[in-house]
């Protein structure tokens, strides 16, 4: 009689378990990869007293979070990587690959546009601004005409909240931070899904 065999999710959930370290270490890679033009960007919940760039209290555990779900995505798409390897299945990661590609470029677009709108470099630093102003400011623009670099100046960088309402400033924290990890993903998925179709095309059929 013969041997029954294991059923293939077993011995793929045992792949994964074995390669581990290596799936740490290439979701690693992929973050520095993926970081190099997606970056968490500047946002303060507290607007009394604003921090700015990459190493700032406001995105450092942002960029905790994203380390971990780029790992976590990494194991999870071991997963269909381990099941459909084999040659003919090359076409279908390169379709969904370019599926990817497209709405990273499109996400790329509408990040753009938000963070040309919530975001402004003040004297090295990037900093969230909102879309609405307040009343006091909106008075102020009234009768002078001036840039938002010479705004800030006006109000004191440490008091962005007489600027700009807070409501606003919420809104386009939440708008960024949305994207980012909306996009985090998409760009691990678009990245996998290209190797594995080149990948696929050396395996057997």
């Amino acid at each position: 009689m013969q041997k029954k065999k294991p059923p293939r999710l077993q011995d793929t959930l045992r792949t994964v378990r074995k390669n581990w370290t290596l799936i740490a270490q290439s979701g690693a890679w992929l973050f520095g990869l993926v970081a190099s033009f997606l970056t968490p960007l500047p946002y303060e919940s507290d607007f009394s007293t604003v921090t700015g760039g990459p190493g700032g209290n406001g995105t450092a555990h942002v960029a905790a979070l994203g380390r971990v779900v780029v790992v976590v995505l990494v194991g999870l798409f071991l997963l269909p990587a381990l099941r459909w390897r084999a040659a003919r299945h090359a076409w279908k990661w390169g379709a969904v690959s370019a599926v990817f590609l497209v709405i990273l470029l499109g996400g790329f677009f509408v990040l753009d546009g938000v963070t040309n709108a919530c975001v402004v470099t003040y004297r090295g630093s990037r900093l969230l601004i909102g879309t609405t102003y307040t009343p006091e400011a909106t008075s102020y623009l009234q009768n002078n005409r001036v840039t938002t670099r010479e705004l800030i100046d006006q109000y004191n960088v440490s008091r962005m909240d007489r600027i700009w309402t807070t409501e606003s400033m919420l809104g386009c924290r939440r708008r960024l931070l949305v994207l980012y990890f909306m996009m985090l993903p998409i760009s691990i998925v678009t990245i996998l899904s290209t190797l594995q179709a080149i990948r696929c095309i050396g395996s057997p059929m």
